[in-house]
């Protein structure tokens, strides 16, 4: 008799959630919320949002993790909570959780990848609205480290011949690693070079990372360099096999040639950081820098023109080096004295 008595008490508690439900939001009542197992739950939802997006592989093992790691297991949300129901405050103790765990970086990936998720489900029309997300911020970038052209072939020359055309194709372009990866011979006609695919660690996409497409002209630089290749394939540039380079191959070769040269730098950054501080060294101005790498808001390209005092002050200097005389030199000449 207790066990009916509670089966009643539980079933009429119900009955007065769905009736409330529909009297606050009559249009938007979605009786899937009350099943057992909630399709509209973060625990069930995040599922179906990851298998319906196109992102690559890593965007996707990032996207499962924060909110598998990071989202579900906070005290306001947990695998039941419902995503019509996260609200502002929700999303506040999150952040403030986040930040006693994580990185800066960290915590704006892991709010990044919630609101994504929210983002979706309200253009999927699953939710009503977008609640207001705190202010999320990656914080202040680090300087990005550089090499000069000089710096660029002292590790290149410790690359051997067969492998050092990649890298220096990469370096004149300022590509991504993936891109100069998936370079294919159809990508080179008419003198330019279409960059329009990239891979994904080992998954090749028929697109950049960013969907931008790129076709700048071939150079003599780069016609060089094609024509010094001494294997063919299926891609303009590949391993002794005949297969395409690998991320891991690339990055094994390079760090070797570091060891040689005795200068330690990131591949991307000998890279793609690379030509963008050069280009704003030489004088050309940011909004070249952003054409030439293809990035799509201006705030990315800023991040080159940022310089260590260290450096500015070598900048500085060297103004006046080429001048052949001191400042008291200078002077004497000012005042008659020389």
């Amino acid at each position: 008799g207790n066990n009916q008595g509670r089966g009643a008490t539980n079933g009429e508690k119900l009955l007065r959630s769905i009736q409330e439900e529909i009297d606050r939001d009559h249009e938007g009542f979605d009786p899937r919320s009350f099943k057992p197992q909630n399709p509209l739950s973060i625990g069930k939802y995040h599922k179906t949002w990851l298998e319906q997006i196109e992102v690559t592989n890593k965007t996707m093992r990032d996207y499962k993790t924060a909110i598998t790691k990071h989202v579900i297991t906070h005290p306001k949300f947990g695998a039941d909570k419902d995503i019509r129901k996260i609200r502002r405050a929700d999303l506040v103790s999150l952040q403030k959780s986040l930040k006693e765990t994580l990185t800066i970086k960290g915590c704006y990936n892991v709010m990044g990848a919630l609101k994504s998720m929210i983002r979706w489900a309200y253009s999927n029309e699953e939710i009503k609205h977008v609640p207001s997300f705190p202010k999320m911020s990656m914080g202040e970038p680090p300087e990005i480290e550089y090499l000069t052209l000089e710096q660029q072939e002292q590790i290149l020359t410790h690359i051997s011949v067969e492998d050092v055309p990649i890298f220096r194709f990469a370096m004149e372009y300022g590509v991504r690693v993936g891109e100069i990866r998936a370079l294919k011979p159809d990508a080179i006609k008419d003198g330019r070079v279409h960059i329009k695919r990239a891979f994904s660690e080992n998954e090749l996409r028929e697109r950049t990372k960013t969907g931008d497409r790129r076709n700048p002209e071939l150079t003599p630089y780069a016609k060089d360099i094609l024509g010094s290749r001494k294997r063919l394939g299926d891609f303009v540039f590949v391993r002794a096999d005949g297969k395409p380079y690998t991320n891991k191959n690339l990055n094994k070769i390079w760090h070797e040639a570091e060891k040689k040269s005795g200068i330690k730098i990131k591949l991307y950054n000998a890279i793609r950081h690379s030509l963008g501080c050069q280009l704003l060294d030489e004088g050309n101005d940011l909004f070249l820098v952003q054409e030439v790498l293809g990035h799509s808001r201006p705030d990315m390209t800023k991040r080159y023109a940022k310089r260590t005092a260290q450096k500015i002050g070598q900048i500085l200097s060297m103004r006046r080096a080429t001048c052949g005389r001191t400042a008291v030199e200078k002077t004497n000449v000012t005042n008659g004295n020389n």
